[in-house]
């Protein structure tokens, strides 16, 4: 599979016809050029330059097909709480920017409570009953002591504040 860069314009409008969560950019493009397997292989591709890898940092791209990758694997599949794919999904996001997560996780929080924190200590002070957890792989807490619609919704914003678009946010949030 070749890694391709698109713009902010050109991202959008490919990611506003995916149909269903798992869809992959591939399949995307080939049905709206109404490609079929066998036209793919006629397409002839100009050499690729060489990237280093370490100097690449995920694309929004890309980020969006690793978290179809997650959505449609059996790891994913086989969570059957709704916390468990919400812890999931969060470790996922930290691993593919951990930069914008940590922006977004500083800025979200309710009314009267924080949703995420460096501390578990910090998130017990502000709040009652929040029974925060660690996310995996994370050096963040969340607290998990709220229903699954906010859950959702923390996890909607939390894309959107890590510049995700609006629609896909919605997608990912809505398979927890």
């Amino acid at each position: 599979m070749k890694l391709i860069e698109v713009d902010e314009e050109l991202y959008r409008y490919i990611a506003a016809h995916t149909q269903y969560i798992g869809e992959s950019a591939s399949e995307i493009l080939r049905r709206m050029f109404s490609l079929t397997q066998k036209k793919q292989t006629e397409i002839k591709i100009k050499k690729t330059p060489k990237i280093h890898q370490s100097s690449v940092k995920a694309t929004l791209f890309s980020r969006i097909q690793i978290l179809n990758d997650i959505l449609s694997s059996e790891t994913y599949a086989s969570k059957n709480k709704v916390i468990a794919r919400f812890m999931l999904i969060l470790s996922t996001l930290y691993d593919l920017d951990s930069k914008a997560f940590s922006v977004a996780a500083e800025s979200l929080q309710g009314r009267k409570r924080a949703y995420f924190s460096g501390s578990k200590n910090f998130l017990l002070k502000n709040g009652t009953h929040t029974k925060p957890k660690q996310i995996p792989k994370t050096p963040y807490w969340v607290i998990t002591n709220t229903n699954s619609e906010r859950k959702r919704t923390m996890l909607k914003n939390m894309m959107i504040a890590m510049k995700f678009p609006n629609e896909i946010a919605k997608k990912v949030s809505q398979t927890i």
